[in-house]
């Protein structure tokens, strides 16, 4: 992959060879939701429920976070 996702290789200079970097994009959605339930079992099946039902979807307004990590790799072995 190219500097920051252009699809265009970084170049290096004099004569060194640029390497190959996995890096992990982690975002983080998080939303509180209101619900009116007998136990607080019951409000986190009820909103559990919804949310595979996909009655609560999480988008980029529901943004937190993000962090890069970078994975790493033995020497000589490729991912």
């Amino acid at each position: 992959m190219g500097l920051l996702g252009t699809g265009f290789p970084r170049k290096e200079g004099r004569g060194r060879v640029a390497k190959e970097y996995e890096i992990e994009i982690q975002e983080v959605l998080a939303r509180v939701e209101k619900v009116e339930a007998e136990s607080l079992g019951e409000a986190i099946d009820m909103v559990m429920a919804l949310y595979y039902a996909q009655g609560i979807i999480l988008d980029a307004e529901d943004m937190k976070g993000v962090d890069f990590t970078p994975i790493e790799q033995k020497e000589g072995m490729s991912r």
